[in-house]
């Protein structure tokens, strides 16, 4: 019975190059083809040739294959998820070295992908085996790792920096501000130096030697400055960060006040038995020692941790538990803390019962009774081990994230829920004219010119309360000011981080553009000027000429009235079609006159003009004159308003159109129609149309919404600030055309 399995078919050797003398052989094919029905992995061979050999059903799944598909080439039948798989199995193949990537599929999900070569006995390559392993909720579950790592290195009461090896701060978190007494912006680029007593210098520099060498400065007990000048005791944990090439590049530091120390155990020490009674259901490991140093008790949390008796804990037996690379740091930094009877905070690794060496806390504190005096150390331990896995982790994002910011050429600016600017990046500065100091800590509405800036708070709280986004998620154009009070077009998106409560916005200078569009369009409406002019001044009055000569030449031919007659009358009919058709293409190239009124007439004429046409009634009302000055406005404004009219006869097949322009604050163009309405999804002919519309509205300064209309229809509304539409350009070039 033939094999009917997807993939299990091979295309190597066949029945007859099998040896004879081998009936295990269909035996071994059957069990191989079984073993393929039963991974779950997508797996495909492929011979030297790249074509397709063998795969799984998991495989047939991922890659579209079938059992049709044995014998092809790989690059005609994986689809686009292998559009690197060919070049990739093709450099195995010429290598023999595997290679291994992380691939995103059509549906969204990320596999690693890994080829390696397959041998044949004489080791020489016959092929590749390709397998996909699918990695998708490692990698959601690694992002949303960072995301809490990002916020726990903002929120840890510990200081946490970074500098480069000469001292140069380049980070610096908010305990470090409380810390240290300088903000952020008043240390990230200047020098550390200030922060270091002048009798701790030589120690700074020895940690940071051993820095430069790649090694990790462990729990240094030492002080520190403050702003104000007061002598901070802290305890410092350095790590080198390397760059990709792995040299250190610069150093993390994790900074603990350790000024105060905790006081918990203080109500215990009265009753020593109430103490190790509530000392054993504490989730935290405890331990005490007497005034030799020496452990005279652990809490049932530390035995049940390191899976040992009480018995071999005592004395100094604990330290067996300590890592050998930490034993000596630890007790070194116990003992010193003992021989000066003040409190310690330390990290080593210690063993768990299993094994596994935890990184753990310890926080010790010198016991002294009232009558007895100094009496020994009580301390405690905790696991730490994810935190300091996130603290590492955090720390390279945080580093990436820095980077990213400063060097992005768009301004990036961080407000909470109050409209309050929390961060902003150096293009923030630059695109502003305000630094940093100036623009933390104020409303982002002293960026936005009125009305914006007295409706921005309340958009705020209308999304808060109503969790309808309008702007969110979206580019759009809006107005920016500067610190000198220059208004200025930007490209504006604002998205939300919900879990930090604050809202990203991202701004664009777009003056440059907006300035480029508006040349553009100004050449090319005077050119079309130009046209309409050199058309007006020569063919249309050498057209009027010839048909005066027409004229004179039927009064001159009487003595063959008959044909001449007719001749002339046809001459005379042609010259009249010619201007008629001269008057069609001069109303399409200049299609507003340059007087202040020429809008008015000009929409009166559109409005005749689809009225003969015969496709719908049309109406053109405007109560009151309306002069717009500037003819580059008037002209975008009546070829708005004639591409709504148009979109409405071609598509909408209303009944009535109707076109309505009046300014009294504002400038108002609207062209309402009662026909089907705009469609959901627009053709690319009507999404070209309300694109060209939206282009023209954006360049004159105004704003176009396109809405359905009561009962029936669409209006389309142009809006024009008010003076806008007063101010000319530019003095007008050459004399009026004729309207006629």
């Amino acid at each position: 019975m033939p094999n009917t399995t997807p993939g299990a078919t091979d295309s190597g050797a066949g029945p007859a190059e099998r040896p004879a003398d081998r009936p295990d052989l269909p035996a071994a094919d059957g069990d191989l083809a079984n073993l393929f029905n039963c991974i779950d992995i997508p797996l495909v061979f492929l011979d030297a040739g790249l074509c397709v050999k063998r795969f799984t059903p998991a495989a047939a799944r991922l890659f579209g294959l079938d059992p049709t598909d044995t014998g092809r080439p790989v690059g005609d039948v994986a689809g686009t998820f292998a559009a690197d798989l060919l070049r990739d199995a093709e450099q195995v193949v010429r290598d023999s070295e595997p290679r291994e990537r992380e691939v995103r599929a059509g549906t969204g999900r990320w596999f690693t992908r890994r080829i390696v070569p397959y041998r044949a006995p004489d080791g020489r390559t016959d092929g590749v085996v390709v397998t996909c392993v699918d990695v998708t909720e490692r990698k959601r579950t690694a992002d949303a790792a960072a995301r809490r790592l990002a916020a726990i290195v903002e929120g840890t009461a510990d200081a946490i920096f970074s500098k480069d090896l000469a001292g140069t701060v380049q980070t610096w978190n908010a305990g470090a501000e409380r810390l240290f007494g300088y903000a952020a912006d008043e240390i990230v680029g200047r020098s550390i130096r200030p922060t270091i007593p002048v009798d701790r210098v030589g120690e700074w520099a020895a940690a940071m030697t051993r820095l430069a060498r790649g090694e990790h400065v462990e729990q240094m007990e030492t002080e520190r400055v403050r702003k104000d000048g007061r002598r901070v005791p802290v305890v410092l944990t350095y790590s080198p960060i390397r760059d990709a090439d792995g040299t250190v590049a610069s150093v993390s530091a994790i900074a603990r006040d350790v000024t105060d120390r905790a006081r918990t155990e203080q109500a215990l020490r009265e009753s020593e038995q109430r103490f190790r009674l509530m000392a054993d259901a504490a989730p935290v490991l405890i331990w005490l020692s007497g005034a030799d140093k020496v452990c005279t008790w652990f809490n049932k949390s530390w035995l049940d941790f390191v899976g040992r008796p009480m018995e071999r804990e005592l004395g100094n037996g604990w330290v067996e538990n300590v890592h050998p690379e930490d034993r000596d740091g630890c007790l070194d930094a116990y003992g010193v803390a003992f021989d000066a009877r003040r409190p310690f905070r330390m990290e080593y690794r210690l063993r768990r019962h299993d094994g596994e060496y935890r990184w753990v806390l310890d926080t010790g504190a010198p016991l002294v009774v009232a009558d007895s005096g100094f009496t020994g150390f009580v301390g405690s331990c905790i696991d730490i081990t994810e935190r300091k896995a996130a603290e590492r982790a955090v720390l390279a994002s945080e580093e990436r994230l820095q980077a990213i910011l400063k060097t992005a050429a768009d301004a990036i600016i961080t407000i909470d829920r109050g409209g309050i600017i929390q961060s902003i990046n150096p293009a923030a500065e630059r695109t502003f004219g305000y630094t940093a100091a100036e623009m933390v800590g104020r409303n982002v509405n002293a960026l936005m010119p009125s009305p914006d800036r007295e409706e921005h708070d309340a958009h705020i709280l209308r999304y808060l309360r109503t969790g309808e986004p309008r702007v969110l998620g979206t580019s759009r154009e809006v107005a920016a000011r500067r610190k000198d009070g220059t208004v200025f077009p930007v490209d504006l998106a604002v998205s939300e981080i919900k879990h930090l409560e604050l809202f990203t916005g991202i701004v664009r200078d777009v003056t440059r553009r907006k300035e480029l569009e508006r040349e553009v369009v100004e050449v090319a409406s005077l050119e079309q000027r130009r046209i309409g002019q050199d058309l007006h001044d020569s063919v249309a009055q050498e057209l009027t000429a010839l048909n005066l000569l027409a004229g004179e030449l039927a009064e001159a031919l009487r003595t063959d009235r008959p044909g001449a007659a007719r001749l002339v009358e046809r001459l005379t009919r042609g010259v009249q079609r010619s201007q008629l058709e001269l008057r069609a293409v001069l109303r399409g190239l200049l299609p507003v006159a340059v007087e202040s009124e020429g809008l008015m007439a000009a929409l009166a004429d559109l409005a005749d003009r689809t009225q003969r046409e015969g496709r719908a009634a049309c109406t053109f009302e405007c109560p009151e004159p309306v002069a717009v000055a500037d003819n580059l406005i008037a002209t975008h404004l009546y070829l708005i308003a004639q591409e709504a009219v148009h979109n409405a006869v071609r598509h909408a097949r209303p009944g009535c159109v109707r076109i309505s322009l009046g300014a009294d604050r504002r400038l108002v163009l609207c062209v309402r129609d009662d026909g089907t309405g705009m469609p959901r999804a627009p053709t690319e002919v009507q999404g070209l149309g309300l694109r060209i519309m939206s282009n023209r509205a954006a360049i004159i300064g105004a704003t176009l919404s396109i809405e359905p209309a009561r009962p029936t229809g669409t209006a389309v509304t142009c809006v024009l600030p008010r003076g806008t539409h007063e101010r000319k350009t530019g003095e007008e070039a050459g004399p009026r055309p004729d309207r006629r």
